[in-house]
């Protein structure tokens, strides 16, 4: 060191750092943190002092987000983590299959695994149980969808029996949709009055 005593000029040599009230300091010294969790991912911490490092694996079903930070960081100098978290997304399984008489809920143009679709016949369909779909599905980790989406048939009304003396047309009648009757001949329709 030279100068007066309220002047230091210091070098440091590689591996150490000047402190102004305690000189010349081991760059091992330094300490991170935890440079913590990325969802969907294990990691392996070599430590949190200075150039130590952590390694992040996406899990099974999940990938590294390309425009994301690197899957590796290292504690430096300045006693941060280099870069930012990275970021592991899951498997891309597009947009399902849309079947008729049904809406999609969500309603995304996209999906990823662990995502689920759930489907909700339009008003006048039920579901078909004839194990032609399912109401759920889900983006599965290998990208496809686990179900086929369930099929929708339109409502069928049930025949009430009640038209006495009259001609039950042999069509099924659905729903929003009117069932007309004849009456059988000599019988005329009752309005009501006597």
């Amino acid at each position: 060191m030279s100068g007066s005593s309220t002047d230091q000029v210091v070098l440091c040599q590689n591996n150490w750092f000047f402190v102004r009230k305690t000189g010349c300091l081991s760059k091992r010294g330094i300490i991170c943190g935890d440079p913590g969790e990325v969802p969907y991912a294990s990691r392996l911490l070599t430590g949190i002092r200075y150039e130590s490092t952590v390694h992040y694996t996406c899990l099974e079903g999940f990938v590294h987000r390309p425009d994301s930070s690197p899957m590796n960081r290292t504690c430096e100098a300045s006693g941060n983590w280099s870069g930012t978290p990275t970021v592991c997304q899951g498997s891309f399984c597009g947009k399902p299959n849309e079947p008729t008489n049904a809406t999609r809920i969500p309603n995304d143009p996209t999906y990823r695994y662990p995502e689920t679709v759930k489907y909700e016949c339009d008003p006048g369909f039920s579901p078909n149980y004839t194990g032609d779909g399912v109401s759920e599905i889900a983006c599965t980790k290998e990208g496809t969808w686990d179900f086929t989406p369930i099929k929708c048939s339109a409502i069928i009304c049930l025949d009430d029996n009640q038209a006495v003396n009259a001609i039950v047309p042999q069509t099924n009648t659905y729903y929003g949709q009117n069932r007309v009757y004849q009456c059988k001949p000599g019988f005329k329709i009752n309005d009501g009055s006597l």
